[in-house]
């Protein structure tokens, strides 16, 4: 993994798996703010493989879930405060909101990695086991769609952003 701007990220991409199962009792996801979405991805790969069924809800989930929905749900926001004064001479409103889109996406690829982990399980898991995930996800969707709606793609200037969207947005 590349060295990142967070000593605590770099320390944790440095563990072993071992490393990782014996701290993860001890470490304390439930951090007062949001959490960066570099962290969030060490978290979903290093973490959430050592977690049973069984832990999967109280040791992790419950945890950060929630704050991954609220994050995104103030990065859409954002996104829209801002995308009114977007203009290709405005280049520090370009790399914002370029920013912001980049963070959206690493959030939704945690959310898919969480997803694809429970698949990995031989028995079916009960909702309860799984319980903040779900709400998560439908509020990760709802707020991507809704504001979609809101805020065609032509408007926000996706070939301005550099992202490579070269998709028309439905009539």
């Amino acid at each position: 993994m590349s060295q990142t701007n967070t000593p605590l990220l770099d320390e944790v991409a440095q563990w072993s798996q071992e490393t990782c199962r014996q701290k993860l009792k001890s470490y304390e996801l439930s951090h007062k703010y949001n959490i960066p979405p570099g962290i969030l991805k060490v978290i979903t790969d290093m973490f959430l493989p050592h977690i049973d069924l069984s832990e999967l809800e109280d040791e992790c989930f419950s945890k950060i879930v929630p704050k991954v929905g609220t994050m995104f749900e103030s990065m859409v926001k954002e996104l829209v405060d801002q995308v009114g004064g977007l203009s290709s001479q405005n280049t520090e409103l370009v790399a914002l909101l370029r920013s912001i889109l980049q963070a959206m996406v690493q959030i939704i690829d945690a959310l898919s990695t969480c997803v694809r982990h429970i698949g990995t399980f031989e028995e079916v898991p009960d909702f309860y086991a799984i319980r903040s995930l779900p709400p998560c996800i439908m509020k990760v969707l709802s707020e991507t769609f809704q504001h979609y709606k809101v805020v065609s793609c032509s408007r926000l200037g996706s070939h301005r952003l550099g992202l490579g969207l070269n998709h028309q947005p439905p009539d």
